[in-house]
């Protein structure tokens, strides 16, 4: 029996290898852990080579770890490589053979909306805010039932296992749950049944939008991140029906890098789905928005000074899921 492996990549090594620019790609190290482990600016920019290097990155130890009979990482992997990993390159090759302004065929559009599917819920950032969710409603019914109890009620509660805790213990507690002070950890049973049971949604999502691809100029690359899939409503178009993070939104914009060339762009306009030239502002456009919605990673085909400032401060995922 081939043991489960230990790295689980949420970013396929075979997605990531179309972002080397001469064999090499640089990473930013931007989460909140790597600020706090007093890492130089200069370690917090990497260089990997090769193909061999993308087996450093784009992963986490045990992701994909289930406990369920009849289940085990390696089914999990062979899932979302399925959903995508097998027919990417195919996909990138025939897009690359056309022209500025040839159509996106359906068969093409339906493969990259379910490779985007995949990349949407497969990752650590899927999973903290799956866990979030679970944590703000957890909390928050917690705290409603807390604060309807009286103390002697709580401390009945709580003495009622083997432990005898004291007036001043139970006001202790009463106080950490009605402040929501405290944290939760979740298994990743719970992310992967998110997953598995959303992409499909994502999929139609996406298979709904106007898919228009833009090829880049040759001096101009697309970054990607730990957050590849990243959808918004534009600022000038917020208001109380359309809130930023809407994906139903007739204003939401998805935005996910393919390659270093290659960028899709879907949206609820009525234009033809074809291959477009990019220019510079839609490059920064691109790179803007992956940068901000990323998590803990950027991957770049180059060193760029526009994200330098990720590994200079501290700048955290900009949602967050609250209850009120």
């Amino acid at each position: 029996m081939n043991k489960a492996p230990k790295k689980n990549h949420y970013l396929p090594r075979t997605y990531l290898k179309h972002f080397l620019l001469d064999n090499e790609l640089f990473f930013y190290l931007k989460g909140k852990k790597f600020f706090e482990s007093n890492l130089s600016l200069e370690q917090k920019i990497v260089s990997v080579k090769g193909r061999d290097g993308l087996n450093i990155i784009g992963f986490e130890n045990h992701l994909y770890r289930i406990k369920a009979d009849g289940v085990n990482v390696q089914d999990v992997e062979d899932f979302f490589q399925e959903c995508g990993e097998n027919f990417l390159n195919e996909t990138i090759d025939q897009i690359n053979s056309k022209e500025i302004g040839d159509r996106i065929d359906k068969k093409i559009k339906d493969k990259l909306c379910l490779f985007m599917a995949s990349m949407r819920v497969r990752t650590p950032l899927f999973k903290w805010e799956t866990d979030e969710i679970e944590s703000s409603f957890f909390k928050h019914e917690t705290k409603r039932e807390i604060e309807n109890m009286t103390n002697k009620d709580l401390k009945k509660m709580m003495n009622e296992g083997k432990e005898t805790y004291t007036d001043k213990e139970v006001k202790t507690v009463r106080k950490i749950f009605i402040e929501k002070k405290y944290d939760l950890k979740f298994p990743n049973e719970r992310f992967l049944k998110m997953a598995f049971s959303t992409i499909e949604k994502f999929y139609d999502i996406f298979n709904s939008m106007t898919m228009n691809i833009i090829r880049s100029r040759s001096d101009r690359y697309f970054i990607t991140s730990d957050n590849p899939v990243v959808y918004f409503v534009p600022k000038n178009k917020v208001d109380v029906y359309n809130n930023p993070r809407s994906l139903i939104s007739r204003y939401t914009e998805v935005l996910f890098p393919l390659t270093r060339n290659l960028g899709i762009l879907l949206s609820r306009t009525e234009t033809p789905e074809i291959l477009k030239a990019g220019n510079r502002e839609c490059s920064d456009l691109f790179n803007d928005n992956i940068s901000l919605d990323s998590y803990n990673f950027l991957f770049s085909p180059l060193q760029m000074n526009s994200l330098k400032k990720f590994v200079e401060q501290y700048i955290p995922y900009p949602y967050k899921v609250t209850i009120k």
